[in-house]
């Protein structure tokens, strides 16, 4: 397959997609109770959610993506509320882990038995599926509200903490929770708001990925979890660093499977990017993109 501009654009968009999970789990991993593996389910919840309004209520998609983003908040509420009991101790990262897993499975299993093994798609006509150009030169107008979406997470993060009193709250939190409590940061409460923002930019992508027409089950948000983690750590847990890191991941990924169509399916690209990923934490923990400051901007 020729590697057209209209496959440029369908990577950017997938791009986008794991930018807006990136963020998440950045937030969650800095400023939250740790790394959350049930990001995965805030993004399948808040798919399910926005296709159920839309079948059942008729509603357009500019109300059913902020409304499966704020599903996929309140599921993170919920999911970190039952998992603040278990921060304290010395082992209280390995068992936030852990916990985090058994949340994702148990919501997965859940979600699953809600929508069935077969799942669910938004009806046609009920999300923008205008499309620009020609098969050469293709632009999707839902690629417009992947890259739209983006941005906003990525302006919105960045001017928070960078430019608000939340914001310095937040990092406070992440650097020493200790010492931010005793400045007057409330713990549990900044976990929760946290959470609340991560699940909401999950939910969106979660949403937005739901739009290709096809079934969505719960499992449309463990794709987008695993390459969100590539963009985190590629990004170096800066908000524009982890933004630009999804953009090269869906590029990377669509150029991949393009170029080297015969071999693609073949070649254990997973293990291999778990090494890789593995190898950044080890040798570069800033990420691969250059940055200059630590405000994680």
């Amino acid at each position: 397959m020729v590697f057209t501009l209209t496959r440029v654009f369908d990577g950017v968009a997938g791009g986008a997609l794991y930018g807006l999970v990136g963020l998440a789990v950045m937030l969650t991993a800095r400023y939250g109770t740790g790394w959350n593996v049930a990001i995965a389910s805030y993004a399948g919840w808040a798919a399910a959610a926005a296709i159920f309004l839309a079948n059942r209520l008729d509603l357009p998609f500019l109300l059913t993506l902020p409304l499966g983003a704020l599903t996929g908040a309140m599921v993170a509420i919920a999911v970190e509320a039952a998992i603040l009991p278990l921060r304290r101790g010395p082992d209280a990262p390995m068992v936030i882990v852990l916990a985090s897993v058994a949340a994702w499975l148990a919501l997965g299993a859940m979600g699953d038995t809600m929508i069935g093994a077969g799942g669910v798609a938004f009806p046609p006509g009920s999300f923008p599926s205008t499309v620009f150009g020609s098969d050469a030169m293709m632009l999707r107008l839902i690629t417009v509200f992947d890259l739209a979406a983006l941005a906003a997470a990525t302006f919105a993060l960045h001017y928070i903490l960078s430019n608000t009193l939340f914001g310095t709250a937040m990092r406070a939190h992440g650097f020493d929770p200790l010492a931010a409590a005793l400045g007057g940061v409330h713990p549990l409460r900044m976990i929760l708001k946290v959470a609340a923002i991560a699940g909401a930019i999950a939910g969106a992508a979660g949403v937005l990925a739901a739009t290709s027409g096809a079934a969505v089950t719960m499992a449309v948000g463990v794709g987008l979890l695993w390459k969100g983690v590539a963009a985190a750590l590629l990004g170096g847990g800066r908000v524009r660093r982890i933004a630009l890191a999804g953009l090269l991941v869906g590029l990377g990924e669509v150029a991949g499977s393009d170029i080297w169509p015969q071999f693609w399916p073949l070649i254990p690209w997973q293990g291999a990017g778990a090494v890789l990923l593995l190898a950044i934490v080890v040798l570069r923990p800033r990420g691969l993109i250059p940055t200059d400051h630590m405000l994680g901007r």
